[in-house]
């Protein structure tokens, strides 16, 4: 086995013959099996080649030589164990027992990246999906995070069905593609719309983990999101006003559900931004919040009949500028004001599930969920002719493309604006022929 001389710590400057101060590294074996900088520098006229330390007398020489004795006596140690366990030497052990002992932080980073290579390499895509969701640092909102989940309970679920019963990032192809697309719409019974949510998420998912895999199936262009016009409405003016006008103070429930709901079709605000609005967010005659999915700040001017409701619970205890509640009773309290409101015209609404179309009609007030206001805000305010730039401003909407999307404007509303902007036209060279 080693002799004593085997386990002696010599040190070496890394460039003997500078006249600048240069490093010095403890070298086992003089070839380099262990090469470890000790984190210091010594200028090699201040260095003693015999001793391998600095020379006495040295300013901060005795410093140094303490800090390389420390050095030494780690490795002399660690050498030692080896030699009782009559085992040999495992070099990388022991440079990494004296990071660790003088260079804890940089111990530390090693550790955390061989630990995140190892999770990463040990990583499937439900694991990698379920680590998306968790991240107590992602800056997705939990509406997103909860689709995901909803996503990852699909993908699981359809796993069972197979022979492998699970599926790996390698799997997700264009085959997995028809088969799952063909699984949502006919064993769980999804709409399209709902078909392309999933796949959407799912691009995001291999998207989000491309170093772990090289699957680039998902960017085929069959690898497709399946798109749907929803049958969503929006409210006009008048009908706005019809709820507004409703005597609901025997019911108090749906007396708030009713203010809420006249408000939101005037602030445009996504309905989970109504429920962070505060009484601190009204300054003047403006509502300014920033908002919860964008973090982008907004700007509201107070509509008549906002400025009236929120007057008309200033005084409350609540530290919210609105009686808003959960979405769910909302939504069912907003359906019962609309059919007391005589919004009961019959819209025809369909659904596509795999290539088969299904229609029926249903009374308006049937279709009023708490994002019909949002969509009034934004298609009354385009009818009234203001530019998208503005609406949009409030709406959130990156591009004109999404907004014109989101609107719900007739063909015979397009045809009524273009007829307005030609009577402007004709009135104004009228006008300038007479001057």
């Amino acid at each position: 086995m080693s002799d004593t001389a085997e386990r002696v710590a010599k040190f070496f400057l890394d460039e003997p013959n500078a006249t600048a101060p240069t490093k010095v590294h403890l070298i086992h074996n003089e070839k380099g099996k262990i090469k470890y900088y000790t984190g210091e520098r010594v200028t090699p006229s201040n260095w003693d080649k015999d001793k391998r330390r600095v020379i006495d007398g040295v300013r901060n020489g005795a410093g140094v030589n303490t800090r390389l004795n420390a050095v030494a006596k780690v490795f002399t140690e660690e050498m030692m164990k080896y030699e009782i366990a009559s085992k040999p030497f495992d070099y990388d052990a022991i440079k990494d027992k004296l990071e660790t002992a003088f260079k804890p932080e940089k111990a530390q980073k090693k550790a955390d990246t061989a630990k995140k290579k190892a999770e990463s390499e040990n990583k499937t895509f439900f694991t990698f999906i379920q680590a998306m969701i968790d991240d107590p640092n992602t800056q997705r909102v939990k509406r997103t995070l909860d689709s995901f989940d909803q996503t990852l309970g699909h993908l699981k679920d359809y796993a069972a069905t197979t022979e492998k019963k699970t599926l790996d990032f390698e799997d997700i192809d264009l085959d997995f593609y028809g088969k799952f697309c063909g699984y949502l719409n006919n064993t769980v019974g999804l709409r399209n719309s709902s078909v392309g949510i999933a796949i959407q998420h799912i691009k995001t998912f291999l998207n989000d983990s491309r170093r772990l895999h090289s699957n680039l199936e998902h960017k085929d262009k069959k690898f497709k999101i399946l798109l749907e016009e929803s049958d969503t409405i929006y409210l006009t003016e008048a009908e706005i006003e019809n709820i507004y006008r409703l005597d609901l103070s025997y019911r108090k429930a749906l007396e708030r559900a009713r203010d809420v709901f006249v408000c939101h079709c005037y602030l445009g605000l996504r309905y989970s931004d109504l429920l962070t609005v505060r009484k601190e967010h009204i300054r003047g005659n403006m509502i300014f919040l920033k908002t919860t999915k964008t973090a982008n700040p907004v700007a509201i001017p107070l509509y008549s009949y906002v400025r009236e409701t929120l007057d008309k619970y200033s005084a409350g205890a609540t530290v919210r500028a609105l009686p808003v509640t959960d979405n769910g009773g909302y939504n069912a309290y907003i359906k019962e004001i609309g059919k007391l409101a005589g919004l009961d015209e019959m819209i025809e609404v369909s659904h596509t599930s795999g290539t088969t179309r299904l229609k029926r009609f249903v009374p308006k007030y049937e279709l009023i969920t708490s994002h019909t206001a949002r969509r009034s805000f934004a298609t009354n305010l385009y009818l009234d002719g203001v530019d998208t730039l503005t609406i949009r401003s409030v709406t959130g909407h990156k591009t004109e493309k999404s907004f014109l999307r989101y609107i719900r404007v007739s063909p015979e509303q397009h045809a009524q604006r273009l007829a307005d902007h030609w009577g402007k036209r004709e009135h104004l060279q009228l006008v300038s022929a007479t001057a």
